[in-house]
């Protein structure tokens, strides 16, 4: 993001968070029946109080190494697992748009998403594999994150999963 130039969205997304999660699967019918019965006691995202329908776009890409063990992670449904992704919740790529670099993992049911901005000065639609993770190194802000992603890219040469 340019000086002045930041989105409020990403002014309010948190760069660190961590909740439970549980997933179930449910009938549309009795999804519909949960969600009306949880209008009771909770409030919309901010995000999408406004929009119509209550959602927002997302635009996700994932990295994995050559071996998809982030992917095999998952299916396999271990308690310990992380990965990354570049994150950006909005359609157009312009130069204000806030995209970030997001470690996301889970450790038992506690799920974790930490990020770091992104700056956005870069021809994104031209940029394809090895360029693409080089540019996120290059414009990612200095983070913990940041570092982790540049090891992680050395050491198991992972890249984008297209």
């Amino acid at each position: 993001m340019t000086e002045g130039k930041k989105s409020i969205a990403a002014d309010r997304s948190p760069l660190h968070f961590a909740r439970f999660e549980f997933k179930y699967i449910l009938s549309a019918t009795k999804r519909k029946a949960v969600e009306n019965d949880l209008l009771y006691f909770l409030d919309y995202d901010p995000f999408v109080a406004n929009r119509p329908d209550h959602k927002y776009f997302v635009r996700s890409l994932y990295f994995d190494d050559p071996n998809y063990s982030a992917f095999h992670d998952k299916i396999d449904g271990l308690k310990s697992r992380y990965k990354f992704r570049v994150r950006t919740y909005e359609q157009a790529l312009t130069d204000n748009v806030p995209i970030f670099l997001e470690i996301k993992g889970r450790h038992n049911n506690l799920v974790y998403k930490h990020r770091t901005p992104v700056h956005t000065e870069a021809n994104w639609n031209a940029l394809k594999g090895n360029l693409f993770s080089s540019e996120i190194l290059t414009k990612a802000e200095k983070s913990l994150v940041r570092d982790q992603f540049e090891y992680d890219y050395i050491e198991n040469h992972f890249s984008l999963l297209l």
